[in-house]
């Protein structure tokens, strides 16, 4: 009966195919159950030592503002529970149009941004969306540099992240004195202080105080640490100053 049936749909070519098939559909079952996959499977597993190498391997995370959780948000640097549920909270507003946005969100300064930046995923424009164009200012001249392998010459260091061009200065001051007398923090008289760009005898009375209060000034950036003194003041001077 079964024959026959498929003489009736199925050519003589086509019976044999359908044998060959019928055939090795057997031979593999016959084969998995002796145990041959299991042995092929244990044969193509990495070694234990292949897999150390693997997980010790120095593998770069960046994390996508716009769909990371608020857990992936606090393993960016400077960024605590607080400061994670306000990205959401801002996300959930509007999207993000760069990462540079984050910069609108109370808390977070070009200071921090920079600490976060290796660990974030570039996308659209750069500072597209940001609304605090002090912020941006002071972020985007080492934002620059920080991308570039060689440092320009005649140009102080920045902690690794690069360095900041000379900006003109707006007070009356000599020429001279702007771009060859260096400012040490830590050794600084009031009238050196006073010196820089921004820095009143108020402000360079509370340098002194705090100085006197810290012991010494361990980075530049620490200047900021001081009441009246913000990223843009900073910026300013920053290729005057040295520890």
């Amino acid at each position: 009966m079964i024959k026959n049936l498929l003489s009736d749909y199925l050519t003589k070519d086509e019976r044999k195919i359908l044998a060959y098939l019928g055939g090795f559909l057997i031979v593999g079952m016959i084969l998995r159950y002796a145990g041959v996959s299991v042995i092929y499977a244990e044969k193509i597993q990495p070694s234990k030592q292949q897999l150390i190498d693997a997980v010790q391997q120095d593998v770069k995370v960046q994390i996508d503002i716009r769909t990371a959780t608020a857990e992936e948000i606090e393993l960016l640097p400077g960024i605590g529970p607080k400061k994670a549920k306000s990205i959401l909270a801002y996300r959930n507003t509007k999207p993000f149009d760069s990462p540079e946005e984050l910069l609108n969100i109370k808390g977070i300064g070009a200071k921090t941004y920079l600490k976060m930046q290796p660990m974030l995923l570039p996308f659209g424009t750069s500072g597209a969306g940001v609304t605090d164009q002090e912020k941006l200012q002071a972020l985007q001249s080492p934002q620059a540099l920080t991308d570039s392998v060689s440092q320009p010459a005649g140009k102080q260091e920045l902690d690794g992240t690069g360095t900041i061009p000379k900006k003109e200065h707006t007070d009356v001051k000599s020429v001279s004195e702007d771009t060859e007398s260096i400012v040490h923090l830590n050794t600084a008289s009031r009238q050196e202080l006073i010196s820089l760009s921004g820095i009143g005898e108020k402000k360079a009375d509370a340098i002194l105080a705090y100085r006197k209060e810290i012991g010494k000034f361990t980075s530049v950036e620490q200047l900021m640490d001081v009441k009246g003194i913000g990223p843009k003041t900073l910026e300013k001077n920053r290729h005057r100053l040295s520890l």
